[in-house]
């Protein structure tokens, strides 16, 4: 059996797949997102804090409902909408080049996994997706990297 040392160095050959249909899919979510998150912003402007704001929209509590609570979630709100125009605009502009990088980094998981007998048979669509040991094992992976090279900051993921 062949030992790794890395989840991470393993090299597969590239895969072929419909990159316009899925492309497309992302799209639509990020849309869809987008949509939903300028909503939110729509309820938590600080010009109508004067007004109930809706418990799905926020968490209902008097802790919740102070000035600088509301000022936090609107900042935070603005700064997913920023987030997600970037992300929009970065999937335009190289031609789905993120979602290709994206799905080949999937694929060598699956693959990877395959190779570690770390994979199970997902219920709905019965295909063979890495399990949870396998996750487990590549988040403390990344975590252990992270630390070792004092990396910090937040990476919007779109699943």
């Amino acid at each position: 059996m062949q030992v790794q040392d890395s989840l991470f160095n393993d090299r597969i050959e590239p895969i072929k797949y419909n990159e316009s249909a899925t492309a497309g899919k992302v799209y639509n979510y990020l849309e869809y997102y987008y949509q939903d998150r300028k909503g939110k912003l729509f309820v938590l402007e600080p010009g109508l804090r004067g007004q109930k704001l809706s418990s799905d929209k926020v968490q209902s509590g008097s802790g919740n409902n102070s000035t600088e609570d509301a000022l936090i979630r609107y900042i935070d709100a603005r700064r997913e909408i920023e987030q997600c125009e970037k992300a929009l605009e970065y999937l335009s502009l190289t031609e789905w080049g993120i979602l290709k990088h994206r799905y080949m980094e999937y694929m060598k998981d699956v693959d990877v996994a395959k190779r570690m007998q770390l994979t199970t048979n997902d219920r709905e669509s019965n295909v063979i997706i890495p399990n949870q040991t396998y996750w487990y094992r590549k988040r403390k992976e990344a975590n252990h990297f992270a630390q070792m090279f004092a990396i910090t900051g937040t990476i919007l993921m779109v699943e």
